[in-house]
């Protein structure tokens, strides 16, 4: 069942739709993390919930780094969304 499960993911990985779900700067970073997960999970190297905790903390990292208000606003504008206001925007 998890080669099957594997086989899915790298299905959808490749697929074009995938990489326009998550369009934010970094995205090859974030896919790249999860796919070491899989990847670690499917040999039996780490149980699946040792492998998402560390790519959450991954995830974290590379959002830090690139920023997330950016990644925020990145994302808000793929979906045709407003950006965010800044704060001196309020009043």
């Amino acid at each position: 069942t998890a080669k099957d499960y594997a086989k899915d993911l790298v299905k959808t990985f490749e697929s074009a739709d995938c990489l326009a779900a998550l369009p934010i700067p970094g995205r090859e970073e974030y896919l790249s993390a999860l796919d070491e997960a899989v990847r670690s999970t499917v040999r039996g190297d780490r149980a699946a919930i040792e492998a998402l905790i560390t790519t959450a903390g991954r995830w974290r990292e590379i959002s830090e780094r690139l920023g997330v208000e950016k990644q925020k606003t990145a994302l808000r504008r793929s979906l045709g969304l407003d950006p965010f206001p800044s704060p001196s925007d309020k009043r």
